[in-house]
């Protein structure tokens, strides 16, 4: 039986972070949306570009270089994932707040760049 979901681990620059519950990805360049005219009626489709991201929760153990983490910009972010498959968005940047929660210590990260999926 395969290992669908579970165990995670997340490298940014060589440096492996623990995952404390959430993790996403999308490694999609681009986005498709239905364009609509003025009558209601279908016209088509646009297609613009997006960056790609892997967005995860780790936990500040006292350790973890927040305010490096924070302006980081041009990393390697990658992710193991329970399939096997790896997740990596490169000249990343750190996005969003890097919100702190003082309830479990948890940092909610998220960086963006260009993405692939390297398939085991």
């Amino acid at each position: 039986m395969k290992r669908l979901a579970g165990k995670i681990t997340v490298n940014i620059d060589g440096t492996n972070y623990p995952i404390l519950g959430s993790y996403t990805h999308n490694l999609e360049m681009t986005k498709m949306e239905t364009v609509i005219g003025a009558d209601g009626v279908i016209l088509g489709y646009k297609e613009t570009y997006k960056p790609a991201f892997i967005a995860f929760d780790t936990v500040d153990d006292g350790e973890l270089p927040i305010d490096d983490i924070k302006v980081a910009k041009d990393v390697t972010v990658s992710a193991v994932l329970p399939n096997g498959n790896t997740a990596v968005v490169r000249n990343a940047i750190q996005v969003d707040d890097a919100d702190y929660s003082a309830e479990d210590g948890k940092v909610a990260l998220r960086f963006e760049g260009t993405g692939k999926l390297d398939v085991a």
